[in-house]
Formats: C-alpha cells, structure tokens, sequence
C-alpha cells in the first residue's frame, strides 16, 4: 500500500462519461463523490468515438480513454488487452483496482493485482456476468452457443482466474445468489446497491412542477406515466405500448412520456414504437424524448412512473423515479424484488403480464390518492439508503476492511466518514 496520504483507485469499465447508460452513471457518480473526499482517482475506459478526448478531468477524475473506438460486442474483448500495458506500466499509481462490469475486463485486473499485490475488487454490472447467461445473447453472432463445450471450457477458466479477486461487489439478493453459485466465497460478497444523485433527483411541489412541464413543453392539466431508460425491447416497452393502446381508450387526459433512445443498440426498438404510435393513431397520448440530459425534470413533471423491463441488474430508473416520489409499476426481475414492496412503495407485475400491468396502471389512475401515498412511500423509501453518499460511503468502508485483510492495517486517508454531502 502507498504511504503517502492520498489513496489510489484505478477503476476500469467498457465506457464513461460522456456515453449514457447506468453503468456509466453509477461510476461517474461514486467517483465524483471519491475526488470530494480526496480521494485519488483514474478511470480506465474505451474511446469510443474519435471526438473523445484521450486524457481529461471530470469533476477531478482522470479518464484515460485507451483503443479500439467504436461500438459492437468484440471490441469489449479486444479492451481486455489493451488494458494491460495500461495497469503494468502504471503499476507505482494506485492500490485498488475496481472493476465496474467484470464480464471481461476482469481477466486482466485480476492478472495484474494478483502479479503485484495490489486489492482487485469486481463489481458486475449485469446479472449473469459470472454464470456467463449475459453473453448469449452476442454468441450466435460470433458462431457459438451457450452449450458450446469451448465456451463452457473458456468460461470455467476465465471463472477460476476471478474467484481470486479480494472481494465482489452485487447489486441485489438475486445477483448474490449467482455468485455463490459460482463458488465465490460468502465473505468476499458485499451487497453495495446503485445509487442517484439527490441533487438532482427530489420531488418538488406542484407549482414547481408546473413551472417544469411549461420549460419542457409538457401538457399542464394531463397526468403523465412516465418510463426512462434506454429503448429496448427488454425493457418491456412493446408491452407498455400495446397496454397503452388500451388504457387511452378509458382515461382522458393522460400522456405515456418516453425519455430516452435506442440509438446505436443492439435491441434497439426506437423505431418499432414510433412506429406503432403512428399505426394506432395516438400520437396526442404518447411522447417520445429521445436523447436528453435533464431526466430528473421529467420525473419531476411526471406523476407515475413505470417499468415493465424483463431482465434488469438493478433498476437505477426506479430508484431515480421514487426519488422525485413518483408512485411506481414494475416487474419481479434482478434488484426491483429488493426495492419495492408490493402495495407499500408500488406495484410489482410478472414479466410481459399485459392484464397486471393494465390493471395497475388503470387503478393507479383512477385514485389520485393512491398515487400519493405511494409516491411518499417510495421516497421514504430511497431518499437516504441509495443516496450516491450512502453508497459511497460503503466503498469506502469495503476498502479500508479489504486493506487491513491484505496488509494488516489500512492508511488514515481511508477515513469511514464523507467530508459532505453538499
């Protein structure tokens, strides 16, 4: 370990700020709170576009943006080794190496860490990122399937070599009971969830919330239904739509508002819903946002919001919903189990459920008071246990314990207390 007064984070993950996406998000987030707290953090990521710069600071992180450039599934692979010279060569310039996303970049954290003696902590972003169900989906495209014995073969190998990080961090219940099922020791599982920024995201009060739908351009007297998060047919949005269909033909003065786009991804449905929109007429009663950079407004203007999404790690959206103390409808996936409590905080449905998702979404607006009581509930709910504070505040707990495990003692700059939470 280090002996000067300032510790030293390398965290690696596929992309960063500017890209978009909850895995993006997170980190940027936890890692603004690090460099609060002096903290000496580098993140390590792909540069992906050519308009990204190599090495730059945001919000006192350093980024260094390493090749290929570009999208698609094989590039994830190739940043696998272009990250090696990048942690050898660096060896002297930090401690920790945190890994957001371990699917791949996990192979050489471990490598490096284990060759130097360095604390290698991996977090999944994803639920079967160590089972290996995460990667059937791109398989096909690359001539092999899930029962392929080389994949089998590659993947217990690559297994074998992340079971020797110190620690692994999940998301939810659900995602530890897929790394004990992948042999990971108990004790080297820390449950550490996602979290939102509370600056941003807070609920404000009616005449605010006005003021917000006037600046947006939204329906002042509508009540809004709201879903964020990237357009993906696994999110369950071609089901929202069609539920939607029939909701309008009962409820007056209602708007689906759809913030975000599905550009550039693999299960994009973009254009299938903008298509359907426009198949059915009811243009009046759905909105489309596409890419924006002012979600927490949104939510703010929004009364209910919903998340009828099939395969979901955690569900940031929803944490980021209640925040602003939307009353919320989502499914029984990943970490959404953990969040909401069925008719306390909101409703849960079955995945691709068309007749419970139509019956909550009607009853929700039917009674204004319920939307109300489950709104202040789920705010209660999140607004201090997935604070980007709080969470930070477990990591860096998990160092200072990770460091008196590995060198016996742990340095005073690991302090168990954030400066502030300004």
């Amino acid at each position: 370990m280090s002996n000067d007064n300032t510790p030293r984070i390398y965290v690696l993950l596929e992309s960063y700020s500017p890209i978009i996406g909850g895995m993006e998000t997170q980190a940027h987030l936890i890692n603004s709170v690090f460099a609060d707290n002096d903290l000496d953090v580098t993140v390590i990521t792909r540069r992906i576009e050519s308009s990204f710069k190599k090495i730059e600071n945001i919000n006192g992180v350093v980024v260094k943006r390493i090749p290929p450039k570009g999208f698609g599934h094989l590039k994830r692979w190739v940043m696998m080794i272009t990250t090696l010279p990048y942690l050898f060569f660096g060896i002297k310039k930090y401690d920790i190496i945190l890994v957001s996303g371990f699917r791949t970049l996990g192979i050489p954290a471990i490598l490096i860490s284990k060759m130097f003696n360095k604390i290698s902590i991996l977090k999944a972003d994803n639920t079967g990122e160590f089972s290996g169900t995460f990667f059937i989906g791109g398989l096909g495209k690359i001539g092999f399937s899930e029962n392929s014995h080389l994949f089998k073969i590659l993947l217990k190998i690559r297994n074998l070599l992340l079971l020797k990080a110190d620690a692994f961090v999940s998301l939810s219940n659900e995602m530890t009971a897929e790394f004990k099922d992948q042999m990971a020791k108990v004790e080297n599982i820390y449950e550490i969830p996602n979290c939102f920024d509370p600056n941003h995201f807070y609920p404000v009060n009616i005449t605010e919330k006005l003021k917000i739908r006037t600046k947006l351009n939204l329906p002042i007297n509508k009540r809004i239904v709201i879903f964020t998060g990237r357009l993906l047919t696994t999110k369950g949005l071609p089901l929202l739509l069609k539920v939607w269909f029939e909701i309008q033909k009962h409820h007056k003065d209602i708007l689906l508002l759809i913030v975000g786009s599905g550009e550039n991804l693999t299960y994009s449905c973009d254009d299938e819903l903008r298509d359907y929109v426009r198949e059915k007429n009811i243009q009046e009663k759905v909105m489309f946002t596409g890419k924006v950079y002012n979600v927490h407004e949104y939510l703010q203007s929004s009364d209910i919001f919903c998340l009828p999404t099939e395969n979901e790690a955690f569900g940031i959206s929803l944490v980021e919903a209640m925040a602003c103390r939307l009353a919320p409808v989502a499914t029984t996936v990943g970490g959404i189990k953990d969040i909401i409590t069925h008719n306390y905080n909101g409703y849960l449905i079955d995945t691709g459920n068309f007749d419970q998702l139509f019956f909550y979404l009607d009853l929700l607006l039917k009674n204004e008071e319920q939307v109300i009581k489950m709104g202040e509930n789920a705010f209660l709910t999140v607004r201090e246990k997935y604070s980007k504070f709080s969470v930070a505040q477990k990591y860096i707990t998990l160092f200072k314990e990770l460091a008196v495990k590995k060198y016996g003692s742990y340095p005073s700059y690991l302090n168990p207390f954030l400066k502030s939470k300004s």
